[in-house]
């Protein structure tokens, strides 16, 4: 059979055996693996290359000033060479750095990376938000101005202060009782899933609910 005319063949075999229920060939779950190792050592290696460009001390770990030449490296969204904050150095290391040394181990390089990936690609949106609803002029949010950002988010429906406290109990990382710009992913992200948690319960509560009410009696016509 032809290579392509197989290939076709093949695919259309494992639909049919996946649609009545049947596991797919052997040969198939292995390649599934191997192409996961595989994956999975493309991107151990890629993150042993950024840890041996960075720690220039040979250390093992990347300490501040390396981790700050990391972030302003991979950081698109500001002119080249513009260095991170330190509250956004502070913001990448009390979500990544699992041990508590202010450093990144190769472990918690990826997590690093992509929480600040998240938040370079929100900041202009954070940067507005901390704008229009800082009144006070700090540059955080206070627990009431929290809750306006949140009613904005609520399509403009009241948020209790118990669903505010939870999320600055979630996104304070620097447990100060404020939301910075770098906090607000994080709070914005705490309170999607909290609000589609509270809408799975209600719609769970409403369903149970037309469930227990009797049948509607039926009128019939002698």
């Amino acid at each position: 059979m032809p290579g392509a005319v197989g290939a076709v063949v093949a695919a259309r075999r494992r639909r049919q055996a996946e649609a009545h229920g049947k596991p797919p060939p052997a040969s198939d779950v292995c390649k599934k693996r191997s192409d996961a190792a595989a994956f999975e050592d493309e991107k151990r290696k890629a993150l042993q290359a950024v840890m041996d460009k960075y720690d220039t001390n040979k250390s093992g770990k990347l300490e501040e000033d390396q981790i700050r030449k990391l972030l302003t490296d991979i950081d698109d969204d500001t002119p080249p060479g513009t260095p991170p904050t330190d509250d956004e150095i502070d913001f990448v290391l009390k979500v990544a750095d699992q041990a508590g040394d202010n450093c990144l181990a190769l472990t918690e390089l990826e997590f690093a990376m992509r929480a600040w990936h998240i938040f370079t690609q929100n900041r202009s949106s954070m940067e507005e938000a901390i704008a229009k609803f800082d009144k006070s002029g700090e540059g955080t949010l206070n627990p009431s101005e929290l809750k306006q950002y949140l009613i904005s988010l609520n399509d403009g429906l009241d948020v209790t202060d118990e669903e505010v406290a939870w999320v600055m109990e979630e996104a304070d990382l620097f447990g100060d009782g404020c939301i910075r710009k770098p906090e607000l992913c994080m709070a914005t992200s705490a309170w999607y899933c909290h609000a589609e948690r509270k809408a799975e319960i209600e719609r769970e509560a409403s369903t149970k609910e037309v469930q227990a009410q009797p049948a509607s009696a039926c009128c019939t016509v002698s």
